[in-house]
């Protein structure tokens, strides 16, 4: 009985007391801090506040729209890079993101234009396009679809070479 009892109040101080005294511990932390800081300036609280409040809430807003960007590039696949970049932008700033968050966003992203997707476009709009045009005209009707499509024009030439070769 004595052991499951040790046992029972070690589990009871583990769980329940020990962070009840770090959390205490951390409040007049921060309550001590802010009363050195209000014996500095008033100020400096004020912004102490700020900053700690940017801080916290800033990775969670770039954590949401890093999330809506892996949906729409996961569900845009066949799209160019290009494309799927603007794409990707403009549905973010009409569901009221600010343009620079946005940004912030797109630019850590990566969008690979894969030559597989690239090849797959490609022969879609080679069989479409073959029944009205030949030669120079074909490749020039094929360049105009996959830029379009918002392929990179590097890759684009790159591939079509190799298709035509």
């Amino acid at each position: 009985i004595q052991n499951n009892l040790n046992s029972n109040i070690q589990e009871l101080t583990n769980k329940y007391t020990n962070p009840l005294f770090i959390l205490w511990r951390r409040i007049l932390t921060i309550a001590f801090s802010l009363g050195v800081l209000f014996t500095f300036n008033w100020s400096l609280v004020v912004l102490t506040l700020l900053l700690s409040f940017v801080g916290l809430y800033l990775p969670k807003l770039f954590e949401k729209i890093a999330s809506i960007v892996n949906k729409k590039i996961k569900s845009n696949r066949h799209l160019g890079s290009v494309k799927l970049k603007e794409k990707v932008m403009f549905s973010l700033l009409s569901e009221g993101f600010r343009k620079e968050e946005v940004l912030a966003v797109l630019d850590n992203s990566t969008f690979s234009s894969s030559q597989e997707i690239l090849k797959k476009e490609l022969e879609k709009y080679y069989i479409k396009l073959s029944r009205k045009y030949d030669g120079t005209a074909l490749q020039y009707q094929l360049k105009m679809k996959l830029l379009s499509r918002g392929f990179e024009i590097e890759a684009l030439n790159e591939v079509l070479e190799e298709f035509f070769s």
